[in-house]
């Protein structure tokens, strides 16, 4: 063994003496990190090839050992000689047996005991999560979702690399409930049946297959989520296909965080207004009462009130800043006013009788983004563009069309 792996290994045991950590989980940080180091200092893929051979596996006493060679033989999920290596790993880490199974390779005496080391921990490790090991160690968000008969589920599927990618879902459809399947997920499974066995076109065929023989019967459906609420965001391997289908990846991650989780966005510039600056990292839950939005942030529009400040308001808000993820928030529209609440204690941020607004609207070329001008109380800032972003271009219509019916009945108020 080379002195630079000897210093590797030393590396890793010290960190894992130094953590406090004896319980592992595929959502800890440290498990893909401890994973790659392990792949490089016990030079996983020749280990991995040498089990394989039938003739070395014949020297392997140990049932369990044998039984785990041939689950990873036997999994479909994983194509390639890296991708079986890192089940192998993963399997062993689970099963608390990689120093029995190491035990048998041509391994250096600090190699063994890095073995041992780690069959000291407790690795809850879901092993069947293995659709990705062929291109990364990262381990994502995977979901199973039984959906009742139905004539359609409403997804469209486009396959591209070999993976089945949703690419639409439609309004309404039992697949868009409480949004358990969402644009950019990858169908892995049909009632526990891996869908990409072979090439594209015979994936397609399959999958046709395998929806058309559970016609009227209840589906299962695995998926992978693109959406990594944890990290906030969109998880590397499923965002270079959805650029490969030329889906707006910046619209999905606004869309993914309206049903997630909130991010903050400072401004830079005195001129914008940020109610909900000092938003809460928790998590949210929606508010029923109005509409789940996301607030991009406002902007000083001085005395102009013309129709044209409309998509320059707009514009201000979206180029403020480099990376504008906005702000989970809720929209209420009552009999007397526009509310905005924050989706976790409800509590209002942002109150504007309709009299005081003086235009609301959309872009064409962006009809998911929608504002409203407002007088603001405070003079400094005059007159106020309002930006929002919802997932669905007809939530924007209902809203702005709600907020003209406000105004129009308020006006008559005294």
């Amino acid at each position: 063994m080379t002195e630079t792996n000897y210093s590797k290994i030393e590396n890793i045991l010290k960190n894992l003496d130094d953590s406090p950590i004896k319980e592992y989980f595929d959502e800890s940080n440290e498990v893909e990190s401890i994973c790659i180091q392990l792949e490089d200092v016990l030079q996983l893929r020749d280990i991995w090839t040498w089990f394989q051979d039938s003739r070395n596996l014949t020297n392997v006493l140990d049932y369990n050992i044998k039984c785990i060679v041939n689950f990873v033989r036997e999994t479909k999920e994983v194509k390639t000689e890296t991708g079986k290596g890192r089940l192998f790993l993963r399997k062993l880490l689970k099963e608390n047996r990689l120093s029995q199974a190491f035990y048998y390779s041509k391994l250096s005496s600090e190699q063994l005991n890095l073995t041992e080391k780690l069959d000291g921990y407790t690795w809850n490790l879901e092993v069947s999560n293995c659709c990705w090991l062929d291109e990364t160690w990262q381990i994502p968000i995977q979901q199973t979702h039984t959906f009742v008969p139905s004539p359609q589920l409403g997804i469209s599927v486009n396959f591209i690399h070999n993976k089945a990618v949703i690419s639409q879902v439609r309004i309404g459809s039992i697949a868009e409930e409480d949004s358990k399947i969402q644009v950019g997920d990858v169908l892995t499974h049909v009632d526990g049946q891996f869908v990409c066995v072979h090439h594209e076109k015979e994936n397609m065929k399959r999958l046709h297959k395998l929806m058309t023989e559970l016609r009227g019967k209840p589906i299962t459906l695995t998926i992978t989520k693109a959406w990594d609420s944890g990290k906030k965001e969109i998880f590397a391997c499923i965002l270079s296909l959805l650029k490969c289908l030329r889906l707006n990846t910046e619209d999905l991650k606004r869309d993914y965080m309206i049903n997630h989780t909130p991010t903050r966005k400072y401004s830079g510039d005195c001129d914008d207004y940020n109610p909900l600056e000092d938003f809460s990292d928790d998590d949210i839950e929606f508010n029923s009462a109005g509409y789940p939005c996301l607030y991009m942030g406002s902007v000083c529009l001085g005395n102009n009130t013309i129709h044209s400040q409309v998509e320059l308001g707009i514009r201000a808000v979206l180029s403020s800043s480099k990376e504008v993820r906005g702000h989970p928030a809720t929209l209420r529209l009552t009999e007397l006013d526009v509310r905005l609440s924050r989706q976790i204690s409800g509590e209002t941020v942002l109150k504007i009788a309709y009299p005081h607004i003086a235009s609301c609207g959309r872009m064409v070329s962006m009809p998911k983004y929608f504002c409203f001008v407002a007088f603001s109380e405070n003079q400094e800032y005059d007159y106020m563009c309002h930006v929002f972003y919802t997932s669905k271009n007809e939530i924007a219509a209902e809203i702005l069309d709600s907020i003209g019916q406000g105004f129009k009945r308020t006006s008559f108020t005294v």
